[in-house]
């Protein structure tokens, strides 16, 4: 996951394919997302576990994973 800022000035969230947020249906109403994108939290770590995350929760984590992986 990385954050850039748009020629407007507005930061923008990107994830990659290792994360396991960008496999997520819910990123638009994501409140990880919105909250960097608002510029409220910055992340200063290297990684970040989701399995907490109550968006999140429908899915199986580790069907998840099983998909990256693939």
């Amino acid at each position: 996951m990385y954050v850039t800022i748009n020629d407007e000035g507005s930061l923008e969230v990107y994830t990659e394919e290792n994360d396991i947020c960008y496999i997520c249906s819910n990123m638009d109403s994501c409140p990880l997302m919105a909250s960097l994108q608002c510029e409220i939290a910055i992340l200063r770590y290297d990684s970040l576990n989701v399995e907490d995350c109550g968006l999140f929760k429908e899915f199986s984590i580790d069907d998840l994973i099983a998909d990256l992986a693939s």
